[in-house]
């Protein structure tokens, strides 16, 4: 398991001078010998200690000499395998105690998806800095300075033994980096718990992608390359460089660039002629058809004062924060609108477009984008408001799938702009994709 100390040294390799380390270089990350266990409250907390010392350093060292070490190829970096960033971790929900009541749903005996959405977020992040701790300039008197940032969620696929997640018994989490560009790293997230008879039983698999930058003047920092080591490791390799490709491809085809389908421009027309009001000669009379409702009436909005104690290591609100709002708002939406409580399906593309500042407001806009029987496609913008200015920007997107938990129908909801056919067409995909993924884990 993790300990604090070994977590600390481990932060530190990633941007100390070697020289100058105290405690000197860690050589390991981890160690099941360690007697300590951390929650990720604790974890968070020590990184933030860590980052504040970080700030300090910075400040009072040679900032010229750091930038004219730095390595201008990959090749002058050392070469990681999968397992040199393998990392191991655990939730103690057995241990009864306060923090334990942060995990706790209002029904009984289940656990908060948003907070596991946080510690995922941190562990991936961890995972990174592993893969790059041997990391030294060519003259090999410097580390290399790197702050990793999460830059997207690609997916978060929850087996069907999520739903039996305990709230008393430990969450075990096991990840490493899968893929590496430049500046670019995929992490790999499992988490398990042991149902009532020891078998271990897989949760969820979470796939993170992040970006590392000099803390000096945010440029893109190169990260260790990667090599895979194994026939295992090169199967996990093959998949990911699968999803670099589908990234880019489902990028490409996204209805901000390219028209709607011809399957799709039908699907949207027969919606608009089946909201017609027959008793009116005119495109203009819209009616509701019975079961259903207009996507402009599903949303639901939320605001978030953004205080120093939700911050990261760089001093900026941290992202599974926002995944937590986001979710919470998210499934909120589809209990209200469903008038049932709901059930996590899946946790697609989770995108990052800028950093909020403390002190910012931050708006959450959700709706219920698409439904199809008892499943739901929940959309959360988020949008930051600086106070003083009056200045806004979107910095999230978030996406999820949700099912009533007794299976009863859903209202349909029905786009009435063109605008809202474009959001209801890519929540469309997005949910099929999440139902497509849902039958291959049953196989």
């Amino acid at each position: 398991m993790v300990s604090v100390k070994l977590l600390s040294r481990l932060l530190w390799n990633s941007v100390q001078l070697r020289k100058e380390a105290p405690w000197g270089m860690a050589k390991r990350f981890y160690t099941t010998s360690e007697p300590d266990v951390i929650t990720m409250k604790q974890f968070r907390k020590d990184m933030l200690k860590m980052m504040s010392s970080l700030i300090t350093w910075i400040e009072t060292t040679d900032k010229e000499k750091i930038m004219s070490n730095m390595p201008t190829e990959q090749s002058q970096l050392p070469t990681m395998s999968m397992a040199d960033s393998l990392l191991k971790g655990v939730i103690p929900l057995s241990i009864s105690g306060k923090e334990r009541l942060t995990y706790l749903t209002p029904y009984k005996d289940q656990v908060r998806f948003g907070r596991l959405l946080e510690d995922l977020d941190t562990f991936a992040v961890a995972c990174c800095y592993k893969h790059n701790e041997s990391s030294s300039h060519p003259d090999g008197e410097y580390q290399v300075p790197r702050a990793i940032w999460t830059l997207l969620v690609d997916r978060i696929d929850l087996a069907p033994a999520f739903r039996q997640v305990s709230a008393d018994r430990d969450i075990l989490l096991s990840g490493h980096v899968t893929w590496v560009g430049k500046s670019s790293i995929e992490a790999t997230i499992d988490v398990s718990q042991k149902d009532l008879s020891g078998q271990s039983q897989k949760l969820i698999e979470a796939v993170f992608l992040m970006v590392a930058k000099n803390p000096i003047n945010n440029s893109s920092v190169l990260v260790n390359p990667l090599k895979a080591a194994t026939e295992q490791e090169r199967a996990i390799l093959a998949v990911s460089e699968s999803h670099q490709k589908q990234r880019k491809l489902m990028a490409d085809e996204s209805l901000l660039k390219t028209a709607p389908s011809e399957m799709e421009q039908t699907l949207i027309h027969e919606i608009f002629l089946s909201s017609l009001d027959p008793s009116a000669s005119t495109f203009k009379a819209r009616i509701k058809p019975a079961d259903s409702m207009w996507m402009e009436d599903t949303t639901l909005k939320t605001v978030r004062i953004c205080f120093p104690e939700q911050k990261n290591l760089y001093n900026k609100i941290f992202g599974g924060f926002l995944m937590r709002q986001a979710f919470e708002l998210a499934w909120a939406n589809a209990c209200i609108y469903s008038k049932n409580r709901c059930i996590t399906v899946a946790v697609d593309d989770i995108i990052f477009k800028a950093p909020v500042a403390i002190g910012s407001f931050l708006y959450f806009s959700s709706q219920v984008a698409y439904t199809e029987n008892h499943q739901m496609q929940v959309r959360v913008y988020a949008e930051v408001r600086d106070p003083e200015t009056g200045a806004s920007c979107t910095t999230n997107e978030f996406h999820f799938t949700l099912e009533t938990a007794d299976g009863r129908p859903v209202p349909t909801a029905l786009p009435k702009t063109y605008a809202e056919s474009m959001i209801y067409l890519d929540s469309r995909r997005r949910f099929e994709e999440a139902m497509l993924l849902r039958r291959q884990q049953t196989l």
